[in-house]
Parts: C-alpha cells; structure tokens; sequence
C-alpha cells in the first residue's frame, strides 16, 4: 500500500469515526482520575479504577482483547478473533 493511499484511508476512518472518537475521549477525561487514597483493590483509588474501567470498556468494544493488572494498568491487544491488527495507545 502506498503512503498517499494509507494517509487517504486514515482521513476517511478518522471522518468516519470522529463523533464518535470525541465521545469517547470526552468520557474518559470526564473521569475524576487523580490519584487518591487506596480502596480495596484499587491502588491509586476509585477515579483511576473507574477510568481503566472506562478504557477497558471503549478498547473491547472497538475489537481489542484487554486485562486489567489489579488497577495498576490496562493492556490491550488484538483480540485473535478479530482477524486484524490493531494499534492502541493509552496515556494519562
């Protein structure tokens, strides 16, 4: 595939998808998530649980296979079904 059709077809998912990507982020920065006291299992407190909650939920609904590592971190992956890679990158 040729640079010019890979930056086509990133504009046309991303103009397709945009709605709903905005949703997405605007629900997950809607998340109280600083830091705060330790609850049971949750060990930066229940506002970071929640958002990993919220990321976990917005990852496999969109194909990906994720854990959760006892609420210190969420990985994802393509999940083996979903037949195509995909590429996901979370940062706080």
């Amino acid at each position: 595939m040729t640079e010019e059709k890979i930056l086509t077809a990133l504009d046309e998912f991303f103009t397709v998808n945009r709605a709903e990507m905005i949703a997405d982020t605007a629900a997950l920065v809607s998340i109280n998530s600083v830091r705060s006291a330790p609850a049971e299992g949750r060990p930066f407190g229940d506002g970071c649980a929640k958002a990993l909650d919220a990321a976990g939920e917005i990852l496999k609904k969109h194909g990906f296979c994720t854990q959760n590592h006892n609420y210190y971190f969420l990985t994802a992956e393509s999940c083996p079904e979903a037949g195509e890679a995909a590429l996901g990158i979370l940062a706080h």
